[in-house]
């Protein structure tokens, strides 16, 4: 009897009767002519195999594929086996990717800083990488979030540095743990004239909400992203002392346009006896469940439909819509309200001149030709909403007739002031004459549908016009109404929950920033 001793592979195989073949133990497969069995004299066990170079026998699931492809299957090594349970280097590209993935998830969907902690979140990440460590709740608040907050800071500084013009929405809102916060919204026409709307800072407003106390805050805020010298236009709320923050801060004031139809409509209501009468009953079936089952029972006994009273929201008119359809005659109250709302909006300056540079209005966008005669005689002017104007080179011409005459022996002070009062009169006359043109040049340009996009016209024509451009890129960058930043309000109710009570009020700031980044 030989003493070789027997193969360990032959652990993964049962010998078949005829004690010729084998069947593998993993894939129950019986190869033919792969495996030649020799066995002693004595009938035991096999003492060896040899296995075919030209087959392997594979798992079922794999036989498919192998029959075609008679590669042999490539054995984990060990150093690749030991591999896979070593946990990622903090500084390692994996690492880095997973962790910028879980801030993604916290800025965009709003998730709590603390979600890192939750068990059941850690068992998900462990069961889809068990290489990854988690990264800790202080590490994400107070390395990666300002790291990634300071990154897209400097990206957006640099775009407003390309930028002449922007207008700003501000709004006061109270969070849920009762702290004051103050939003701020920038918007601007970029260089290649698409819309820009970004969140500035979402910052805590301490003490009385004066004129003087927000003029302040906005001041700091415009300092910080360099813009000082930038706003042209300021869109608030019709609270006085917004209002009186704008008048202390020298700069355009905007009325939300959304604010005012609110007001239009609630005022109507105010002064509607029998709609403010609607309003009470509605109040009292949505207080009591008895009157309203009470309700419901009586559209069964009667056989019809059953809709539930909708209860209107002060802030969203449109839901006092919704509870009032059927009192139409509050048609005057809102026709009387919206002319005293709205009475001077035809008198503003930017907004003329916003309407009579639209493409798709121009003329046609005032009530009377006598407004669009003075927004014309406007346009001809840059002086008119204090904006500069792209300076003329000077004519070899107007410098040749200075020099035909010798000028008379004066002194060099009067020589000084001489000069610059010629070249005064000159530049203003070639401006002048040159916004003529320019203005003659887009009333005579055929008008633009009305659902086509104004800034991609002006794209194509600004090289043609470049005063009007300059303008058009201010007063038509300028948003109607403040809701971006009272937009905010509640994506901040989600940030400051109960769950999150404690997050520090530049954390609140840097969260809502990288939200709307998310979202443009």
């Amino acid at each position: 009897m030989s003493g070789r001793k027997p193969s360990v592979c032959w652990k993964l195989f049962t010998l078949k009767g005829d004690q010729k073949t084998a069947v593998c133990d993993i894939s129950s497969s019986i190869p033919t002519d792969v495996f030649r069995a020799s066995t002693s004299s004595s009938g035991d066990a096999p003492q060896a195999a040899t296995l075919s170079a030209s087959t392997t026998a594979v798992p079922s699931t794999q036989r498919g594929a192998t029959s075609a492809h008679p590669a042999a299957r490539k054995q984990m090594t060990m150093e690749s086996v030991i591999e896979r349970t070593i946990k990622y280097k903090p500084g390692s590209a994996r690492k880095k990717e997973i962790d910028a993935c879980i801030l993604k998830l916290i800025t965009t969907d709003l998730q709590p800083l603390s979600v890192v902690e939750n068990r059941a979140f850690r068992q998900l990440l462990h069961k889809m990488d068990p290489r990854y460590t988690i990264v800790s709740r202080k590490h994400m608040t107070y390395n990666l979030l300002p790291e990634l907050y300071n990154s897209e800071k400097v990206k957006l500084l640099d775009k407003l540095k390309q930028v002449d013009h922007v207008s700003v929405t501000t709004d006061c809102w109270t969070s849920r743990t009762v702290d004051p916060y103050m939003t701020v919204t920038v918007h601007f026409v970029d260089q290649n004239w698409q819309i820009n709307s970004r969140v500035l800072s979402t910052t805590k407003v301490e003490g009385s909400h004066t004129g003087e106390k927000i003029a302040d805050e906005l001041r700091g805020v415009f300092k910080t992203w360099d813009i000082e010298d930038k706003v042209t236009t300021i869109v608030t709320d019709n609270a006085a002392n917004v209002k009186n923050a704008v008048e202390r801060l020298k700069t355009r004031h905007q009325a939300c346009f959304a604010h005012t139809l609110n007001l239009v409509v609630n005022d109507s209501i105010r002064r509607t006896p029998d709609v403010f009468e609607a309003k009470n009953k509605v109040t009292y079936f949505h207080h009591s469940s008895l009157v309203n089952n009470a309700l419901r029972e009586a559209h069964k006994t009667s056989q019809t439909d059953y809709k539930k009273l909708k209860q209107d929201v002060e802030t969203r008119w449109n839901s006092t819509y919704e509870m009032l359809k059927s009192y139409l005659f509050q048609h005057d109250q809102l026709k009387t309200q919206l002319n005293e709302r709205f009475r001077n909006v035809g008198l503003k300056d930017h907004l003329r001149l916003a309407t009579l540079l639209d493409p798709r209005f121009k003329r046609d966008g005032f009530s009377s030709r006598t407004l669009s005669d003075e927004a014309v005689e406007k346009l001809k002017t840059a002086e008119s909403i204090n904006l500069p104007v792209p300076q003329p080179a000077d004519e070899p011409a107007a410098a040749s007739e200075e020099t035909a005459t010798p000028p008379k022996r004066l002194s060099l002070w009067w020589s000084q002031f001489d000069a610059k009062k010629r070249q005064k009169e000159r530049s203003s006359a070639r401006q002048f004459t040159a916004a003529e043109i320019e203005v003659r040049r887009h009333m005579e340009n055929p008008s633009l549908e009305r659902d086509q996009d104004p800034l991609a016209w002006w794209k194509d024509v600004a090289s043609s016009t470049p005063r009007l451009a300059l303008i058009a890129k201010d007063v038509l960058g300028i948003p109607a109404t403040s809701v971006p930043s009272e937009r905010l309000f509640s994506k901040a109710g989600e940030v400051i929950s109960s769950r999150r009570g404690s997050l520090k009020a530049k954390h609140v700031d840097m969260i809502l920033f990288l939200n709307n980044i998310r979202d443009n």
